[in-house]
């Protein structure tokens, strides 16, 4: 039906089974919530329902909700995409929201407006936010001298009280119980979020306790918290701990105690540690169980034990190589300890980006060693997480997800299951469902210099450059040398069309351990391309093949290295019959610069075939590739028309989704609207990506459709000022030597 009032509809309607609220843009389905839309795209989700069945041109959509004001297409483009995201819908799944050829669009559901006793309150409905309920401690971390850096941006969600969780002070005189402090904080912690609370512990909170640092300026910044202190000592049957918690801004004594554990007893402080403090915190006693397993190891095997987990955190290729070491002495003493196996999968998970592990060799290591620990012990987040970065490396952005979703489900206070679903999700082409897990992660560890890189990469793909920025900035504030920082920022600057800037991350990061993750060689050996320096970029790549087999990101720097030397041709052979997805995609780009359109669409359509998340992966569109564009073109060339106009419909929409446009989107928008027959509007999104810096990476020169549309009279202008940025000459090159 039609005819519905707009005003009617303001108190809430059933779009079918999902229930709209527009006073707070959320959508639900039950007690689930969908989503939550921007003003602008429930105004337009809105003017679709008032004329529910009938076709709405995108004028009619603009006069509706701008009124007059300017807006381009490409803004409502991005909040119709948003909608259909929000209730399950998409461009070739068209069950709500029909795009009719030319015309616009139509609403095709079943509305039903919602009567005020059907009405459902905010009193009524889950609590909606991500961080947990009231009463519990959130917890923000900070460096003595970085107070205000640190929290002037960080996710907040309340003012609730704030908990800083230091590590034991070591009073033994036994550098090996070092390890066991470091294992008993974090369980305390986890500990304490079962019980409804959210805390970190880590490097910065030490760094707080022992400083000078005023803790009324803490409260002043952040609010009222706790800070959690606490020695160990030897005696003669064990250790004896003792802990105090002080309140801020006086940094009054609000609680302390005692603990005195014989060796056998250790491993379960932390839960003692944390029950006794749960009161004054306001805190339910119930909520958190043991995870400790049901093995029991001797304290030489635990001490082994502990020495892989403080090396499995650490995430260099070394120190994740030492883990696996030490995990498997564990096992030759009791090979049903669980944990151990968890550890191993997940270390040799990683070892695939940070180290010299090729895929094809890690993935049995890797499922062989999670399938074990689950057999032992369902209840093994980590397992699963490993099984996710396995997929997730893989390609498979889906099952990627699905292992995630069950490592948070069962293991919900680490931070890292959270960061790891954003990014697959992210990659995965949904980032509009991404940010909350990516904000989540944050939430869970605030100062972790991996879960901040990991948000700052996240940003950044989105073109968020700005806001990445600030993370990066926290993370070194609170680890300067956390070489992965150094990776993050580089690709960024990278990505800003901004490539000595990038280069020069990198080649800070290279002496902080960058030098031995293979990945980090393939993407600064990319950016030596885009800079002329191509002797250097063959040497990168010699160097990081040698560690492992090259990623996509390797792949693409040694097809830009060939077509920079002219040797399209000595590729296509070299590569003939070394087949995967993203060779495949290659050869397809090749064929495309070689005007043979029949030979780039059988290896196009082989890519997509062979790994289906090339389609939508938010690393190539973020890095100003797209073979979906270059497909379409060649479906054009052969007279598939309608293929053609249907991956450009998708691309539109999904480029269209970034709240702040990258340059290098900007330039696939360009492109995309080139073939769609608007030159006009593909010059308007071209002039904007090279406002932003865009042509500074020399790669941008081997796409076959911007080559194109820069061949057009309309676009001699913007040529001609590429080819002065381009004869340039390069700065002199930076050492990549060891």
């Amino acid at each position: 039906m039609s005819g519905f009032d707009e005003k009617a509809l303001q108190k809430g309607f059933l779009l079918g089974e999902v229930r709209v609220t527009p006073a707070d843009g959320e959508l639900w389905r039950g007690d689930e919530q969908l989503a939550s839309l921007r003003p602008k795209a429930m105004d337009v989700l809105i003017a679709l329902v008032v004329r529910n069945g009938e076709v709405v041109s995108r004028d009619e959509l603009m006069e509706a909700v701008w009124q007059g004001g300017i807006v381009s297409d490409d803004t409502l483009t991005g909040y119709l995409s948003e909608i259909r995201r929000a209730i399950g819908d998409d461009s070739r799944n068209q069950a709500v929201i029909q795009t009719v050829s030319k015309r616009g669009y139509r609403l095709t559901s079943d509305v039903r407006l919602l009567d005020e006793e059907r009405e459902v309150s905010t009193a009524t409905r889950p609590n909606r936010r991500y961080l947990l309920p009231a009463g519990a401690a959130v917890v923000a971390l900070i460096v003595a001298l970085s107070v205000s850096l640190l929290f002037r941006s960080a996710p907040s969600v309340d003012s609730e009280p704030v908990v800083l969780l230091a590590t034991p002070v070591n009073a033994t005189g036994d550098p090996d119980v070092d390890y066991f402090a470091n294992e008993l904080a974090l369980k305390t912690r986890d500990r304490l979020i079962g019980r409804g609370a959210t805390v970190v512990s880590g490097s910065a909170a030490d760094a707080f306790a022992e400083s000078d640092a005023d803790f009324a300026t803490l409260q002043q910044v952040i609010g009222a918290g706790y800070v959690v202190t606490s020695t160990l000592e030897r005696q003669r049957d064990g250790i004896r701990l003792s802990a105090e918690l002080r309140r801020t801004p006086d940094s009054a004594p609000v609680w302390s105690d005692v603990f005195e554990a014989t060796p056998a007893e250790m491993r379960n402080l932390y839960a003692r540690i944390a029950d006794a403090m749960a009161p004054t915190l306001a805190l339910p006693q119930e909520g958190a169980e043991s995870t400790e397993s049901a093995v029991q190891l001797d304290d030489e095997t635990y001490q082994l034990f502990l020495l892989g987990r403080h090396h499995e955190r650490a995430v260099t290729a070394s120190s994740l190589s030492a883990a696996i070491d030490y995990y498997q002495q564990v096992l030759a003493v009791e090979p049903d300890y669980a944990l151990a196996y968890a550890g191993i999968a997940n270390c040799e998970a990683l070892l695939i980006q940070y180290g010299s592990s090729p895929i094809q060799e890690a993935a049995p290591k890797v499922e062989a060693n999670a399938t074990k620990a689950l057999t032992l012990d369902p209840t093994l987040s980590h397992a699963h997480h490993a099984r996710g970065l396995l997929a997730f490396y893989s390609g498979s952005h889906s099952d990627a997800a699905v292992h995630f979703e069950k490592a948070i489900s069962l293991g919900p206070t680490h931070s890292a299951h959270s960061a790891m679903l954003g990014r697959t999700l992210l990659f995965g082409g949904d980032p509009a469902s991404a940010l909350p897990h990516m904000r989540r992660a944050v939430q869970l560890s605030p100062i972790s210099p991996l879960a901040l890189n990991n948000y700052g990469q996240n940003l950044t793909a989105l073109g968020r450059f700005d806001d990445a920025s600030e993370q990066y900035q926290k993370a070194l504030e609170v680890a300067p040398e956390y070489a992965n920082t150094f990776w993050g920022l580089g690709y960024m600057h990278w990505l800003m069309q901004q490539p000595e800037n990038g280069y020069r991350f990198f080649d800070i990061g290279l002496d902080k351990g960058l030098r031995e993750q293979s990945g980090a060689l393939q993407q600064l050996a990319w950016i030596a391309v885009d800079l002329g320096r191509l002797e250097e970029a063959e040497q990168l790549l010699a160097r990081a093949s040698g560690m492992e087999w090259l990623d996509m990101t390797g792949r693409h720097a040694e097809f830009y290295l060939h077509a920079s030397r002219g040797e399209i041709d000595t590729y296509l052979a070299g590569s003939a019959g070394t087949w995967d997805g993203v060779i495949y995609s290659l050869r397809g780009l090749a064929f495309s610069l070689g005007d043979d359109p029949e030979q780039a669409i059988d290896n196009y359509e082989s890519a997509f075939e062979t790994s289906p998340w090339l389609e939508a992966n938010m690393y190539l569109t973020s890095a100003g590739i797209s073979h979906e564009l270059n497909l379409s073109a060649a479906y054009d060339a052969m007279g598939r028309h309608e293929e053609a106009r249907e991956i450009r419909e998708t691309l539109l929409e999904r480029l269209s989704g970034y709240e702040i446009t990258p340059p290098n989107v900007h330039a696939l928008l360009a492109g995309t609207l080139y073939l769609e027959g608007d030159t006009a509007a593909a010059i308007l999104h071209l002039e904007q990506a090279l406002a932003a810096g865009w042509g500074a990476n020399r790669t941008v020169q081997y796409d076959p459709v911007i080559a194109d549309l820069l061949s057009t009279p309309e676009a001699s202008d913007i040529a001609g000022r590429l080819q002065v940025a381009d004869a340039r000459d390069p700065e002199a090159g930076m050492s990549a030597e060891d």
